[in-house]
């Protein structure tokens, strides 16, 4: 009577037992006798994870493909505020001009530097009041 039931009994125990050691598995690690260790590895593994994401990651959401957009447009934006200055005085508005400046077509700008009109376009400009600043405006501003 009782051996027919032993295979049932030896299914239940073998059943409890994975039950049991699956707990046992969840359960987390003993307290470490070396904290300091803990937390510098876990420090380390930190600023690792922090590296690779300011550093850039192939993927399409990665922090610096994240804060480009806005990135440009700040850049942009800086851009704008500065002021129309011509480093002559203003005397010879109608007869110098300012070369193209090839560091701006570099970063995507077009020839801000320039004086031509068709080029230069300071209508997107924040300025003083939309004038030209000339060298000699700097200097009598000085000497106040």
């Amino acid at each position: 009577m009782y051996s027919c039931r032993l295979p049932d009994i030896q299914r239940e125990i073998n059943a409890k037992l994975d039950d049991t050691m699956e707990q046992l598995r969840k359960l987390p690690a003993k307290p470490s006798d070396d904290p300091l260790s803990d937390i510098v590895a876990l420090l380390h593994e930190f600023t690792n994870d922090i590296k690779d994401h300011v550093k850039g990651v192939p993927e399409e959401d990665g922090l610096i493909q994240a804060i480009r957009p806005e990135q440009d447009k700040f850049r942009q934006r800086i851009r704008q505020t500065a002021p129309k200055f011509r480093p002559y005085e203003r005397k010879h508005a109608g007869e110098k001009h300012l070369p193209s400046s090839k560091f701006l077509s570099m970063e995507g700008e077009e020839d801000a530097g320039s004086d031509d009109e068709e080029v230069d376009d300071d209508s997107k400009r924040i300025d003083l009041n939309g004038e030209v600043i000339y060298a000699d405006d700097v200097q009598k501003s000085a000497l106040m």
